[in-house]
């Protein structure tokens, strides 16, 4: 975030530059958006949203995105439903949070601004930007994909009424990054719980 070029010295939060810069890095590989345009509708409110790449993220960074300048939020997209757990736009970023995206805790350095810290080190926030065709996903599909096995319980000494059964089974899936040049990660903080508004 803001000039830092590595993690430890990251303790600022999120602006519209590092999202602006994102946006041309992408543009200068060509990278194509992944969404289509969303056209307003004649609702009160509603704005068109630009062909746009996404953005995922911690659910942590939502206050601070929600701040930015310009930020547009899915209700008021107009002609379209949001993804789910879709927080909304700025500029040409659409934003999904997960907690699956997870920080570095006490990754980042000192001396930040109302940021939330472990220790005395800045939490530091991935945010994940992609562009069309940066990355494939396989998933086995149809009939035999995941076949559930069920163990029924039979009387025992440990389970006299025989209420303990077991299931499980397998799934798989496999991923691949297809374009390198097709996705950029920003790294930075987020507003401390005691300044959220």
């Amino acid at each position: 975030s803001g000039t830092h070029t590595a993690r430890a010295d990251v303790n600022t939060k999120l602006a519209v530059k590092e999202l602006r810069q994102a946006e041309r890095t992408l543009e200068r590989q060509l990278a194509k958006p992944i969404t289509k345009m969303v056209r307003s509708t004649p609702s009160y409110g509603t704005e068109a949203i630009s062909p746009c790449f996404v953005g995922v993220c911690h659910t942590d960074l939502r206050y601070d995105i929600e701040n930015l300048t310009g930020f547009v939020h899915p209700h008021d997209y107009g002609a379209m439903s949001p993804w789910e757990n879709e927080i909304g736009a700025v500029g040409k970023i659409r934003f999904i949070t997960s907690t699956i995206v997870e920080p570095w805790r006490g990754g980042g350095a000192t001396g930040g601004t109302n940021v939330l810290e472990t220790g005395s080190n800045a939490d530091v926030y991935p945010i994940l930007i992609f562009a069309r065709d940066a990355y494939g996903i396989v998933p086995l599909k149809g009939k035999a994909s995941i076949v559930p096995m069920v163990v029924n319980a039979k009387p025992s000494d440990s389970d006299p009424l025989a209420q303990r059964n077991h299931a499980s089974w397998k799934a798989m899936q496999t991923t691949i990054i297809l374009a390198d040049h097709n996705m950029v990660r920003l790294e930075c903080a987020v507003t401390d719980d005691d300044s959220l508004t």
